[in-house]
């Protein structure tokens, strides 16, 4: 079993395949930039085996940006998690920042 850790938003060091690449509530990192996504995408792509799955999960971004609306502060989340915005406009594809904690 080989695991591959790391920003893969860049070029990966590696020539390891893999029959799954998995991301868990990070791919949202990847749209600061169309380049900096087109990167990590070509990375996935470039590692997994043919036929091979790739396995990501984020949250929900429109439910997410109403919901952002709505909050005095830009934050939202309860004991458990934390979403916190550093802008209030949402219109762009790319560089919409904001920080998501456990």
């Amino acid at each position: 079993h080989t695991r591959l850790q790391g920003d893969w938003s860049s070029d990966v060091c590696s020539s390891d395949l893999f029959d799954i690449v998995s991301t868990q509530m990070a791919i949202h990192y990847m749209f600061e930039s169309e380049s900096k996504l087109r990167a990590f995408l070509r990375n996935v792509t470039d590692r997994l085996v043919d036929n091979g799955v790739f396995i990501g999960t984020t949250i929900d971004s429109d439910r997410l940006v109403h919901r952002i609306r709505q909050s005095p502060n830009l934050t939202i989340g309860n004991s458990y998690y934390s979403v916190v915005f550093g802008q209030d406009t949402f219109d762009a594809e790319f560089g919409l920042k904001y920080h998501f904690y456990l």
